[in-house]
């Protein structure tokens, strides 16, 4: 009768659970468990926790018929049966230890997943042969890193097995089994935390206030891929030009309307498209597949229209329109297959519906959208192409990105579909997609994104997810109009030897093959060690720098709109290749500073006006050889003597009085006479007592700290963003710095490590410094 009223209590309880946490099924994800499968303890918390712990005799007994298992916490073991007797016992390497998330509570389970490799989001290591019985308990081999045999030296997992003997396990379990795990020792599993920390409990998405979120894009919508349920949005049906987005929907036609044996061929007219990217030539031939790859990732307008003539362009277009019919896309055209037409256009809430047909039935070209990069090869097996992913989320490795596609025209401003997998334990994950439309900085509102998404999951009793998981947190914007910012890049120094130049000139933008970035600015700052001309004689500097004049076009489609020459290699190559430099650039689109055809061109400020402000630019270099700065009346650069720094804080000074920021980039390795550290930040900040809101230090080849300070932000180096691999005595290290503007404040920085492979190409190897 005890033991009767016992289990009874134990039944009301978990249906009370059930109900009290909202699971319906979610806690043993979608099993048959029934109230006897889970016993509670007779702990006096019934009534509102679980309490997973000691079993009655009679469930802690194998099933008469089929396979089970019986993991043995005392005796350390694991025992298979088949009909009752025992099949094999096999001895466990480890448990999982008290206080992980792989703590296993005593209990009657039954096999719920069956992975041969489980890659865990938690320990960040691959598991063989897994089992999971519940939460984040689940049997598995030995834990690896990249392939089996590289074993981490400490214990992760939980109940651990030798791989054989893990894999012997596997093949002999089936979903739906028994699996009871025993031990007489006390269980603790009594707070919604313990059980959201082991994986036991799945949150629930809260009411988000747009008062506490607010972003830079007109409109969004953010909803769960799995069960469409709408997380945050605003106005999203307003129709907007969505710019390369578009370039999934020419995916969806190439591949489902039409043969995917057919040949891309790319003609001259498709070359001539708006954008250099993909590095394609006339008459190149491909499959369909190989030619997604520089549509995805590198955004290609030349393959995008090399696709649709490839087809008959009218027809491929009136297809991509048809396809948005198909899917019942009502805000939804399109004028071109590229995005460059501002006649493409979309809803936010159109394109959430893209995104879950995407994730639903077109995996494969989410997997494409996320590949980091992809190698053509010719039919003699050398590289024909290398075609590099420009999406932040992909070249910053974030595990949780699953796919989707940027774009950007002056009509559209910055737009994304984004999909992101969200784990929450071993074994569950939320699926989201976020659409952002017409935003002035993408990649932060994603980010404020997800971190609110973490905030909004709630477990029962107001537990948040970031409670139990600890995730940190990030400061939030503080003014939701996006109209009148501005986002300024400012980049480490760019050299390239003149004995490692391409051969031509357009193989110059393979060195911003990553930098995709870039054009998301309003303004991409750098500065260039040595001329960019084609002039003058080398004068034997060790190494001598150069760049020919065809770079400066490069560095404009790169995006690149503002270069500092002020350097003590500025003259490698003469005079006369001084004062090229200038006009080269500047008839390039790309504004020198801090170089001139005299003295006073030199050190004029140089403006630009961005989103309605006026930004004011000055270089100068310290203690550069006299002869880079003298005579006055021809071409030299802008330097000083790190003894008196009285006249150029009085320029600062009276530059600062006309415009409404004012951004000093200095080198202070330029010479002999360079300063030290202590001697840069006295320097850096009295230049920011003198008016400069922004004062960036180049030169040394390696990266500094950044400070705010007062109402400006000090970046001590950069280091380097493009320089030869050979001519480093140390590892490559670089700053791409973001700096966003908006009513007169800096409203937000934001660094990103900069690294460069084999090659000496940069990439963005970090999110956030």
């Amino acid at each position: 009768m005890q033991r009767q009223h016992l289990l009874t209590t134990s039944i009301v309880a978990i249906l009370a659970l059930a109900i009290g946490f909202g699971l319906s099924g979610l806690l043993f994800r979608g099993s048959d468990i029934s109230g006897k499968d889970l016993l509670m303890t007779n702990s006096a918390k019934l009534a509102n926790f679980a309490g997973l712990g000691k079993l009655t005799y009679r469930d802690s007994l194998p099933p008469k018929t089929g396979h089970a298992a019986i993991i043995d916490l005392d005796k350390n073991d694991i025992t298979l049966y088949e009909g009752g007797l025992i099949s094999d016992t096999y001895a466990l390497v480890s448990t999982g230890a008290i206080g992980s998330p792989w703590e296993t509570p005593a209990g009657r389970y039954k096999v719920l997943v069956k992975e041969i490799s489980h890659s865990s989001p938690l320990a960040k290591m691959n598991f063989p042969d897994a089992v999971q019985i519940f939460g984040n308990t689940f049997i598995h081999g030995d834990p690896y890193k990249t392939k089996p045999g590289d074993s981490p030296k400490n214990t992760f997992g939980s109940i651990h097995l030798k791989s054989a003997d893990a894999a012997a396990v596997y093949r002999f379990l089936s979903t739906g089994d028994v699996v009871i795990v025993k031990t007489k020792k006390e269980s603790t599993f009594v707070s919604v935390e313990r059980l959201a920390s082991i994986g036991a409990l799945i949150p629930a998405y809260t009411a988000v206030p747009k008062s506490v979120l607010r972003l830079n894009s007109l409109s969004y919508y953010i909803a769960d891929l799995d069960t469409g349920e709408v997380i945050m949005n605003r106005d999203e049906d307003k129709t907007r030009s969505i710019a390369s987005i578009s370039k999934l929907f020419t995916t969806l036609v190439a591949t489902e309307d039409y043969s995917k044996d057919n040949v891309v061929q790319v003609s001259q007219r498709a070359l001539t498209t708006l954008g250099t990217e993909g590095e394609l030539f006339v008459g190149e031939r491909m499959g369909v597949n190989d030619a997604l790859y520089p549509l995805l990732l590198e955004s290609s307008n030349d393959m995008a229209e090399a696709i649709a003539e490839s087809f008959g362009r009218d027809q491929f277009i009136a297809k991509m329109n048809e396809k948005a019919k198909t899917l019942k896309l009502a805000h939804t055209s399109f004028g071109d297959p590229s995005g460059l037409s501002s006649h493409n256009v979309s809803s936010a809430k159109d394109l959430f519906t893209l995104a879950q047909y995407l994730y639903k039935f077109r995996p494969d070209v989410l997997n494409i959208a996320k590949t980091y990069s992809y190698t053509l090869k010719s039919p003699e097996g050398a590289a024909r192409h290398v075609w590099t992913n420009h999406n932040k989320f992909v070249l910053a490795k974030d595990d949780r990105y699953i796919g989707g596609k940027t774009g950007y025209i002056d009509e559209s401003g910055l737009t994304s579909v984004s999909l992101f997998s969200l784990p929450l334990a071993e074994f569950s994950k939320k699926n989201i997609g976020i659409v952002l439309l017409n935003s002035a900085n993408r990649d932060r509102d994603n980010k404020l994104i997800l971190n609110q998404l973490y905030d909004s999951l709630v477990y029962d009793k107001g537990v948040t997810l970031r409670t139990v998981a600890k995730i940190p947190t990030e400061s939030l914007f503080a003014n939701e109009d996006a109209k009148d910012r501005a986002s300024l890049i400012f980049l480490g120094t760019i050299a390239l030897p003149k004995n490692t130049l391409p051969k031509s000139s357009t193989d110059f933008m393979k060195y911003f093959a990553n930098s995709g970035f870039l054009k998301d600015s309003n303004v991409g700052i750098t500065s260039i060690i040595g001329p960019v001309s084609d002039v003058g004689y080398d004068l034997g500097s060790h190494p001598s720098f150069k760049a020919p004049s065809g770079f400066a076009k490069t560095l404009h489609d790169a995006g690149v709109t503002v270069a500092s020459l002020a350097t003590s290699h500025a003259g490698d190559w003469g005079r006369g290749a001084i004062g090229d430099t200038v006009t080269t650039l500047a008839s390039a689109g790309v504004t020198p500073v801090g170089i001139g055809r005299d003295a006073t061109e030199a050190g004029v400020l140089r403006t630009q006006t961005v989103s309605g402000m006026t930004v004011g630019f000055l270089n100068v270099a310290i203690g550069a050889p006299a002869w880079l700065s003298s005579p006055s009346n021809v071409p030299v650069i802008n330097s000083i003597d790190p003894a008196d720094i009285s006249s150029f804080l009085e320029t600062v000074r009276n530059s600062a009085a006309k415009v409404q920021f004012l951004a000093v980039i200095y080198n202070a390795n330029a010479g002999a006479e360079s300063i030290d550290e202590v001697g840069a930040s006295v320097f850096a900040k009295s230049l920011i007592d003198a008016g400069a809101k922004i004062v960036i230090g180049v030169g040394p080849h390696e990266v500094g700290s950044i400070e705010r300070y007062k109402d400006g932000v000090i970046a001590y180096s950069l280091g380097d963003f493009i320089y030869d691999p050979a001519l480093l005595t140390k590892p490559f290290q670089g700053i791409a710095l973001e700096v966003l503007l908006q009513g007169g404040e800096i409203i937000e920085t934001n660094g990103a490590i900069v690294k460069a492979d084999e090659r000496g190409i940069p990439y963005l190897s970090e999110d956030d410094l």
